[in-house]
């Protein structure tokens, strides 16, 4: 078996040890990002079950809205009718007792 020289040895010993420290901090970053992304689950969850609410509360108004201009619609209409038969009633008025 050939021997290697001191210096070569030294410089792969450093590289792995190097190597080593760097994915110790890599499981670091990922244990933390993990910890990260639980404390954020509860959160995504919450939004989740806002935005459902917003849809259901969005028929809900729409709904209500399609009510309302059906009333004034037909409110419209009564309006109509009365000023037409005012007018009438004035006409007439106009006509035969003037």
């Amino acid at each position: 078996m050939e021997r290697v020289p001191t210096n070569v040895a030294m410089e792969r010993l450093n590289a792995v040890e190097t190597i080593e420290r760097t994915i110790v901090e890599l499981g670091e970053i990922f244990q933390q990002m993990g910890q990260i992304v639980a404390e954020h689950e509860f959160l995504v969850q919450r939004i989740d079950q806002n935005v459902g609410e917003v849809v259901h509360n969005t028929g809900e108004a729409e709904k209500q809205l399609a009510k309302y201009w059906a009333k004034i619609s037909n409110n419209r209409n009564f309006i109509i009718k009365v000023f037409f038969i005012l007018i009438f009633f004035i006409f007439v008025f106009v006509v035969f007792v003037a």
